[in-house]
């Protein structure tokens, strides 16, 4: 792991074995996280902008909204993110999208590189299915 992410451990192990990696080979899921970089958002941050480039972020504690702005200014929010839940993955697969995340209470979370979950999908099929399920489940609910 990640030495910036030892003194998090236990907080990180509880939220693996509750995430889509819960299944995940051990060996990968190190990997995955020995380039994860531990984020810390304070409430009423914006942490995605329209048409960012996307990554993954896999939260650990607190809660993220996912929205729409309207031309008129009004949002719309289309999910809000749990410890546990991994955000970004539409954007991951199919290219900067025009949503916007923001932490509604302080909220940790993992940023996990875009390269090393399409490296980690290609490598294990199930934890791939996982990830294609998952970005699903979103479209779906939007």
């Amino acid at each position: 792991m990640n030495p910036t992410l030892s003194e998090h451990q236990s907080l990180i192990e509880r939220t693996l074995s509750s995430s889509f990696l819960a299944e995940t080979p051990p060996d990968l899921r190190d990997h995955l996280l020995d380039t994860a970089e531990l984020i810390l958002l304070e409430a009423r941050t914006v942490a995605y902008r329209p048409y960012e480039p996307g990554s993954g972020v896999l939260i650990l504690s607190g809660l993220l909204r996912a929205f729409l702005i309207a031309p008129d200014g009004r949002q719309l929010t289309i999910k809000y993110g749990v410890p546990g839940d991994l955000f970004g993955i539409p954007s991951l697969v199919g290219g900067p999208l025009p949503v916007s995340v923001e932490a509604l209470q302080e909220t940790r979370a993992l940023r996990l590189r875009a390269e090393d979950l399409e490296e980690l999908a290609i490598q294990d099929g199930a934890t791939g299915w996982r990830l294609a399920t998952k970005s699903v489940e979103i479209s779906a609910t939007s």
